[in-house]
């Protein structure tokens, strides 16, 4: 019985010697944006100006209306199935787009029957946005 325990205690300690090698990380890596999970129903956004400020809702697309509340909720989330974030200016809105997979399809509501209170930023504004998705593949609606 004490040879199995010392056979086994060697057989542990010789293994908690070795590890495995990581990699090292690639700076550049680093900043490669993380992207977000494609969304069989594509996603919604939403934008609203508050205080001098636009702001912009990604939130996962589905088969219900979101309510006002749900959309400006200052938490944000990030699963594998469910996105909601929240970015203020269209600089910010620039570099989560850059985060959407190709191919994705965003619907842009500002139908203020469909969501109270929320509406579109300049012309300017918007065509900038329409350009990023562009360059990235993904299909913008806008739905007015």
């Amino acid at each position: 019985m004490k040879r199995m325990l010392y056979l086994m205690l060697s057989v542990l300690i010789i293994l908690s010697g070795c590890s495995t090698r990581e990699e090292p990380v690639n700076e550049t890596d680093l900043n490669k944006p993380i992207l977000l999970p494609a969304s069989m129903k594509g996603y919604e956004l939403y934008s609203w100006k508050e205080s001098g400020h636009w702001h912009f809702t990604l939130i996962t697309g589905t088969n219900r209306n979101k309510t006002p509340e749900e959309i400006i909720a200052d938490a944000n989330v990030e699963q594998t199935d469910w996105i909601k974030i929240t970015v203020a200016e269209a600089d910010n809105l620039r570099v989560l787009l850059n985060r959407m997979p190709a191919g994705q399809n965003i619907s842009w509501i500002s139908q203020p029957t469909r969501v109270p209170g929320f509406s579109m930023p300049s012309a300017m504004v918007v065509s900038q946005i329409k350009n990023v998705c562009d360059q990235r593949d993904l299909h913008l609606q806008l739905i007015k």
